[in-house]
């Protein structure tokens, strides 16, 4: 039982993610927000990864699911039909933050995209997780976790060197960016609440894995530093 009302007591998010947005809700849940996560008809394709409780699959024994999501609340909702985007628009006029790892342009295409959102509650926050963000040349490529290491570089800092490229065990690359969305979350929820005014994060999992490729520069001497003590100001 929670004796202590956390940090984000009083905060309400709403989570529409996959397996590369559920940590940053669980992060927030667990600070104390009231985090809601909508899963479509039929519940979310997260039910379905191993392991399972007991080795048995079954949508309510993933134990990456149960993991991902403590300390929230859920609901079903069919935002892309009307009664269910009426709905989610009601929900906005009650929330802070909404988190999503949709598709770019998704969410917009069934006008619920940030400028949607903003006509509800001027001062929502959208944080938005994809493969390689919002914008720019590849913002449409599909991504996974492993696609994630290749494309950030976490498979060339892992192995030797003579081998193939090694992965990250679990979901590495989904947790840095979902730790890196709750911490950019919290920041434009300050702003908010100092301005009034919303805004749009955008959390590129690739750019959030580059930074592991540090170890390899301190590893290689090729920065001016060759530790982390050395690197770090006075």
């Amino acid at each position: 039982m929670r004796t202590n009302p956390g940090a984000l007591a009083g905060r309400r998010v709403l989570e529409i993610t996959d397996a590369s947005g559920a940590y940053c809700g669980k992060l927030l849940a667990d600070m104390g927000a009231d985090v809601i996560r909508i899963e479509p008809p039929g519940g979310d394709p997260t039910r379905g990864l191993a392991p399972f409780f007991q080795d048995e699959p079954g949508p309510d024994r993933s134990l990456f699911f149960l993991y991902m999501n403590t300390s929230k609340r859920g609901i079903t909702l069919d935002y892309t039909q009307p009664a269910g985007r009426s709905l989610m628009l009601k929900l906005v006029k009650t929330s802070d933050l909404v988190l999503e790892s949709c598709s770019p342009g998704f969410l917009t295409q069934h006008r619920l995209g940030y400028e949607d959102l903003i006509t509800e509650r001027s001062n929502i926050v959208m944080t938005s997780i994809t493969g390689f963000g919002q914008t720019g040349p590849h913002r449409d490529w599909a991504s996974t976790d492993l696609i994630a290491g290749a494309t950030g570089g976490s498979l060339y800092v892992t192995g030797e060197s003579e081998d193939p490229p090694v992965s990250l065990v679990g979901h590495q690359n989904h947790l840095m960016a979902s730790t890196t969305a709750a911490a950019s979350s919290l920041i434009a929820l300050r702003h908010a609440g100092r301005t009034g005014e919303g805004q749009h994060v955008d959390i590129s999992i690739q750019e959030t894995t580059l930074p592991v490729l540090i170890f390899r520069a301190w590893e290689s001497g090729s920065t001016m530093g060759s530790s982390p003590d050395e690197l770090a100001p006075d």
